[in-house]
């Protein structure tokens, strides 16, 4: 800055007010033009069939007319409220220009003002399709298609004698929970678009919630196998699926107990079970979330095929069981009132240092996951 030159800022004040008189007329500084029609330079996106208010802000409401025209009328219908609104409604999927003239008047002068907006239209969320329930632990899994053009989705519940429950989602699957099991519950999935317009309803689904039932099985050396399950609340049986390996169909047996003897089984084959609750609703079942699949291999009986011993050892052998993963032996000296456990993949197995003068009992048994086949007969060997 040059030496001897300087603005204090009440001259500078001064300069910009004179500047201001001078650049706009007294009419348009008081009608605010800035703020006339805040709101409008915009662009909004809607869906077809949807109707929406649109306000643009004016600072002086007394508005002699509203000259609303658009690009493409086909698309959107748009009417003016007379006090800067506008009513519009999404005809056809595109886009169109939207010029909104407002003239108003002041106490200074009547004044002008125009604006253009831009409105796209999108296809309406279709109704979500294929809604899917099914029972877990403590509630339901629902699940559907996504539907085109849907933000997020309205999941209804309720049952016969209550009211309409929902809440929202963005995602197309909800797990509702704390339900009564044996109870009817109807369910219902609504689209919702931008600016949350509703789409289309699901058709209504039922479905009876009974729990989940977990079960464990085992072959027994009798030639059965035994399935056991937790108790579920309110039902009125248990369903039992089972089917060999090779079958098409499933065998379905039905017990009020929380387990189960099947006596009609063969060696050396392969069975798969499930267990599922069930509820009378009227003349109808329900039933409840099938169990994991159980396999259940059954084994054939085995065979001691040879016992020899030395000073160090008793050496213990027998035949190849088809679907044995393991074999369990046991063993003891004819004195002795319980017996030796032990496991092995192998097919053979050595007691070391048996006691010399002893006679020893040997029995095996094949094994696979849950599955313990039938013992071997005894057999014998006594140690020189």
């Amino acid at each position: 800055m040059k030496k001897g030159i300087k603005i204090t800022s009440a001259i500078m004040a001064l300069i910009l007010i004179l500047s201001s008189v001078m650049i706009f007329p007294a009419s348009a500084a008081e009608t605010g033009e800035d703020n006339c029609l805040i709101g409008a330079s915009n662009s909004y996106t809607m869906h077809t069939g949807q109707s929406m208010y649109m306000y643009m802000e004016l600072k002086y409401t007394n508005v002699f007319y509203e000259n609303i025209t658009t690009s493409n009328p086909d698309i959107v219908d748009v009417k003016g409220d007379g006090k800067g609104g506008m009513n519009i409604y999404a005809k056809k999927q595109g886009t169109t220009k939207v010029t909104i003239t407002v003239k108003a008047y002041t106490s200074a002068a009547p004044y002008v003002r125009t604006a253009d907006c831009f409105i796209t239209v999108v296809p309406a969320p279709s109704a979500p399709a294929n809604v899917r329930i099914r029972n877990y632990e403590t509630g339901f899994n629902i699940n559907w298609d996504k539907a085109p053009n849907a933000q997020r989705y309205v999941v209804y519940i309720k049952t016969k004698s209550s009211e309409w429950l929902y809440d929202l989602t963005y995602h197309n699957y909800m797990n509702i929970e704390d339900l009564e099991p044996g109870e009817m519950y109807y369910v219902q999935v609504q689209s919702l678009g931008l600016n949350d317009f509703t789409g289309g309803f699901s058709r209504v689904s039922s479905y009876t919630f009974v729990p989940r039932t977990y079960h464990t099985c085992k072959y027994n050396a009798n030639g059965t196998v035994t399935l056991n399950w937790l108790e579920a609340e309110n039902v009125q049986g248990y369903a039992i699926a089972k089917k060999k390996a090779g079958d098409k169909n499933y065998t379905y047996y039905y017990t009020k107990a929380t387990s189960f003897n099947d006596k009609n089984v063969a060696a050396g084959a392969v069975y798969y079970y499930q267990v599922s609750p069930y509820y009378t609703v009227g003349k109808s079942t329900a039933y409840g979330q099938w169990s994991d699949t159980k396999k259940v291999t059954t084994l054939f009986k085995p065979t001691v095929t040879n016992m020899n011993s030395n000073a160090s050892r008793l050496n213990i052998n027998w035949n190849f069981i088809k679907g044995a993963t393991a074999y369990k032996v046991a063993f003891k000296r004819t004195t002795d009132s319980a017996w030796n456990y032990r496991t092995t993949t192998s097919r053979y197995y050595n007691v070391v240092n048996p006691t010399k003068g002893a006679t020893y009992i040997t029995q095996v048994c094949p094994v696979n996951g849950c599955v313990a086949g039938p013992w071997s007969d005894a057999a014998s060997h006594y140690i020189d």
